[in-house]
């Protein structure tokens, strides 16, 4: 398997693991149109654009991790803030109240309001 198509395995398994972890908060929909991803609120109007590649669901504390800007991962809020940069290469799932980031090869952490709590070393 060539290291492109690795990496979307891995991406994929990511995204269905992160997704089935991940708690649903119902009053907002991720809505894709025309291979971008948006968020509608409970009444159908959209309140976050389509320019994601990928929206991953909000989380109890108002929270999504977004794909998007060359395969790179961050946080927004239902504002469409970005809570942390879309720069990562990887966000974890939460265990122990922290999930682990990384960037160019380096692992940090980060508590349940993604706050950097290690930064990458």
């Amino acid at each position: 398997m060539n290291s492109v198509r690795f990496r979307d395995f891995i991406f994929l398994l990511c995204l269905v693991i992160f997704y089935g972890c991940s708690s649903k908060n119902s009053n907002y929909d991720i809505v894709k149109k025309n291979n971008k991803y948006g968020v509608n609120d409970v009444n159908g109007n959209l309140i976050i654009k389509y320019s994601y590649d990928m929206i991953y669901p909000f989380d109890s504390n108002g929270f999504a991790v977004v794909n998007n800007f060359g395969g790179k991962f961050g946080v927004i809020d239902t504002n469409n803030k970005i809570i942390l940069d879309i720069i990562y290469d990887y966000i974890d799932n939460f265990e122990n109240g922290k999930a682990q980031i990384k960037i160019n090869g380096k692992i940090g952490y980060v508590n349940q309001f993604y706050e950097i709590i290690q930064k990458p070393q």
